[in-house]
């Protein structure tokens, strides 16, 4: 998709994208647009416009999918900056899944990023002079746990899950506990706890271990990065709360999703998904921790180390097969009829069952560690089959718990990554509805939301949260409206890609500026 397959209305004219941005520029910023300055004449770049706006002039360009070209951007556009005064450089992009390494460069860089949306203009990263305009954040009361009393509160109150007395022991013990590393073993304890709450719960903690380790190393060696560890608990918690409060709804849900079968968790299920939804990050994050730059050959030596795992590993190659058997099936089925074939070697599937597209496009996010929603996809589900087969010796026999409760969660966390939702648009998976993929749309609601704490700057204040026979709402307040400004982006993406029907989740925001 690119801009000129927009169109606009001004008054009683329609005009293409092309013709249309000078008038959206100047309605939204002030800024006029101008011919291309002469001086450029002598560099190879070109902008795709040039604006005014005081003593300053701004040059422009458009990109699309993150395709822009990196050499010129990092090296030959800070010449021209710095040669000429009163010049500045800004991005405009329209795929609103696809901005954030772009914003990286732009606030490495100093230049301007700005996200087109129709007639709306949001400014991800303001240029030097917007920044005098912007307005003071304002101040709230913040709680500094991370866990907020309104959460806890909940939790007290569950009734209808599995395991709500190990959650209300969590709630009552969490305020007691005296430094974060308290905190983090009294996550660690309560995790175990609900794993062994059902014997037929397979899983190991050790993944969410490595993740709480590889974000100190990121922490103590200066590396920007949000936090995951205590999110992903928190995450797990705020989905209890919602499960609880409509059990009823989520089991009907689940039956619909899938055929009928004499025994199932909707609890193991959550914990899956949310506990685990997190844990490629740490994979996914190697190129920061390295501190390098990603460069062609890194990318072929990561991708050759990570594709070994499809050949070599028994549960990888199981995984893969399962995990794409299913896929194709759900993207062209509303529930499963069909027996799911997928517990033998990956070759023996019938060609009917494959679908090579969504298969290349999970493995290359896989091997070359584009998403971290696709690597926790596979690992976790590498992780429990071989977990199963130390315990049972034969997955074959665990088939139907397995299909039923792992490839639901696991499903369900490779669809969180929001940047991938355009890509699956395309593969025929998104938009997804809650109808047919409750704990997917579940995840993806929390995780949209969900910035408390997650570093100093994007703190959100949790306001309430609010339920009806066919809603579940929560209130936030964004004290910094520059960061609200890029998190709107999200929710915006978040109702585009996720649909409802008879029941809705939704997110009630207000900032300083409402």
């Amino acid at each position: 998709m690119t801009m000129n397959s927009y169109s606009y209305t001004f008054g009683s004219k329609v005009l293409d994208a092309k013709q249309a941005f000078p008038k959206i520029v100047k309605n939204e910023l002030g800024w006029e647009e101008i011919d291309i300055p002469d001086f450029l004449q002598k560099y190879k770049w070109k902008p795709h416009h040039a604006f005014s706006y005081k003593d300053h002039t701004i040059l422009i360009d458009f990109v699309y999918n993150d395709a822009y070209p990196h050499t010129i951007y990092k090296k030959e556009i800070p010449k021209i900056l710095k040669k000429h005064k009163n010049i500045s450089f800004c991005i405009f992009v329209n795929d609103e899944t696809k901005y954030e390494d772009i914003q990286k460069l732009c606030e490495e860089k100093k230049y301007g990023l700005k996200w087109l949306c129709w007639i709306d203009i949001t400014t991800v990263v303001p240029l030097n002079f917007e920044k005098e305009e912007e307005t003071e954040s304002t101040k709230i009361d913040y709680e500094d746990s991370w866990f907020p009393k309104l959460i806890l509160d909940e939790i007290v109150k569950l009734k209808n899950l599995s395991y709500n007395k190990i959650l209300i022991n969590f709630a009552t013990l969490y305020p007691k506990q005296d430094n974060i590393t308290d905190e983090l073993d009294l996550i660690l304890k309560t995790i175990q706890e609900l794993i062994n709450s059902e014997k037929s719960f397979v899983a190991n903690k050790k993944s969410f271990i490595n993740l709480s380790h590889f974000e100190k190393l990121l922490k103590n060696n200066k590396v920007d990065f949000s936090e995951h560890t205590f999110h992903s608990f928190r995450v797990f918690l705020i989905g209890c709360i919602i499960i609880d409060n409509f059990y009823k709804l989520f089991i009907e849900q689940y039956k619909s999703f899938t055929p009928k079968i004499s025994k199932f968790s909707i609890e193991y299920i959550w914990l899956l998904t949310a506990l685990f939804h997190d844990i490629g990050y740490v994979k996914n994050k190697y190129e920061a921790f390295l501190d390098i730059e990603t460069t062609e050959e890194f990318e072929q030596v990561i991708s050759n180390l990570m594709s070994r795992k499809w050949s070599e590993k028994e549960e990888y190659k199981k995984a893969r097969a399962h995990i794409v058997c299913l896929l194709s099936k759900l993207s062209s089925q509303k529930t499963i009829k069909t027996a799911f074939s997928g517990l033998g070697d990956y070759n023996t599937i019938p060609p009917y069952e494959k679908n090579k597209e969504v298969e290349e496009y999970l493995v290359m996010n896989y091997n070359k560690l584009k998403s971290h929603s696709v690597i926790g996809c596979f690992d976790l589900t590498a992780e429990v089959l071989k977990e199963i087969v130390s315990i049972k010796g034969d997955t074959d026999s665990v088939e139907g718990f397995l299909f039923h409760h792992l490839y639901v969660a696991t499903l369900s966390i490779c669809y969180h990554d929001w940047h991938l939702w355009e890509d699956l648009k395309r593969l025929g998976i998104f938009p997804l509805t809650f109808e047919r993929y409750p704990f997917a749309a579940l995840l993806i609601y929390i995780d949209t939301w969900d910035d408390h704490k997650r570093d100093e700057i994007r703190a959100i204040k949790i306001e309430s949260f609010q339920k009806d026979e066919n809603s579940f709402t929560v209130s936030l307040f964004w004290p910094d409206q520059r960061q609200y400004n890029k998190e709107k982006i999200k929710y915006k993406c978040f109702r585009d890609y996720v649909k409802f029907k008879k029941f809705e989740l939704i997110i009630d925001v207000k900032n300083e500026s409402q």
